[in-house]
């Protein structure tokens, strides 16, 4: 009885076509002729069942291996878009850097140049005024600075 109900589930899982069924079915075959002490139909059923299970293991393992790599890949790819946003913002700092300096070097320039313009002004005053206390002697030291 067992036998045939063993042979039932071999046809039920061909039918089915499924690798799982099968492996289940032959496992079985192989358990219940070890009892019944058929060992070669039991060896037998057992490299079916071994077999199937290593089908079904490949399976399982290509299936596994194909999501490990989707997951690494993905993170690959996010790792990737990070790493351009960050080239990106450190970019746009430097040249938010560069344009401060450029401004401060600009700025800088315009106040020398206010400087040495008040200057000049001072020292050509200095000049036509009129000395009261050195006798007519006036000494007076005129430096031209050109601005650059």
């Amino acid at each position: 009885k067992a036998k045939a109900f063993g042979q039932l589930a071999r046809e039920c899982g061909g039918k089915a076509a499924s690798p799982e069924q099968l492996y289940n079915a032959y496992e079985l075959s192989w358990i219940l002729d070890t009892l019944n002490n058929d060992y070669r139909s039991a060896v037998h059923n057992l490299y079916l069942a071994r077999s199937y299970r290593n089908k079904l293991f490949k399976k399982e393992t290509s299936s596994s291996i194909e999501k490990l790599r989707i997951i690494y890949e993905t993170e690959k790819k996010d790792n990737q878009i990070g790493l351009l946003n960050l080239e990106k913002e450190v970019k746009r700092k430097e040249e938010m850097l560069l344009v401060a300096v450029i401004v401060l070097i600009s700025l800088l320039l315009i106040t020398l140049s206010f400087y040495y313009v008040k200057k000049r002004k001072d020292n050509l005053l200095l000049a036509q005024r009129p000395c009261e206390n050195m006798d007519n002697q006036c000494f007076v030291f005129f430096f031209d600075h050109e601005l650059f």
